[in-house]
């Protein structure tokens, strides 16, 4: 009998350890909605440090599970390659046209897109950084990663001057409960009309 209490005491608390963690899910897109296989999402603790990390599937969907619930995450996809990728001398006419007030980019993310050197401002001097990497006299933009990550649910107050006035779109959360619908948008950097493949 007591060996019985005890087999029983062991399931039940199994079963209580698994109550304890949940998942995070969510989606990562281009502006364009093509999904984004292969993008690297970390969950982060409160000290910063990576408690799970998982790459997005063909569908560009991710599941974080096994997290302990109670505590607060940050949710951070990761992607680093091939700087070049959609970025042509064409994008460097689109920011130079934007700047000069000829044609202004008509989509926030393309104007978030062109601040290469992640100045909160979209400039010439992101248009030569630009050229650098075209004309190969530099690897990558150093001061950015060659893809960001936005929240989807992230509204702008001014889409021309998409650094103002952000609304929502945190990446962080305190889980309590399986979450899902925690989306992303992929912002090629350099790319200013879209026409990166993710």
């Amino acid at each position: 009998m007591k060996k019985i209490f005890i087999l029983l005491s062991f399931i039940l608390s199994g079963f209580g350890l698994m109550a304890q963690s949940a998942s995070i899910s969510g989606r990562i897109t281009k502006v364009d909605d093509q999904p984004m296989p292969g993008v690297t999402v970390q969950a982060l603790d409160d000290s910063g440090a990576i408690v799970a990390a998982v790459q997005t599937n063909g569908a560009g969907e991710f599941v974080l599970s096994g997290l302990p619930i109670g505590a607060t995450y940050t949710i951070q996809p990761l992607l680093d390659v091939w700087p070049l990728n959609g970025v042509s001398t064409f994008d460097m006419i689109l920011g130079a046209r934007h700047i000069l007030g000829l044609e202004p980019l008509d989509n926030p993310y393309y104007i978030l897109a062109g601040d290469v050197n992640n100045s909160q401002n979209l400039t010439t001097y992101d248009l030569v950084i630009m050229r650098q990497v075209i004309l190969q006299l530099a690897d990558a933009f150093s001061d950015s990663p060659s893809w960001r990550f936005y929240r989807n649910d992230m509204g702008f107050l001014d889409p021309s001057n998409p650094w103002m006035g952000y609304m929502g779109g945190v990446n962080f959360v305190q889980l309590n409960d399986d979450l899902a619908g925690f989306d992303f948008i992929g912002v090629k950097m350099g790319d200013l009309n879209g026409d990166a493949q993710p």
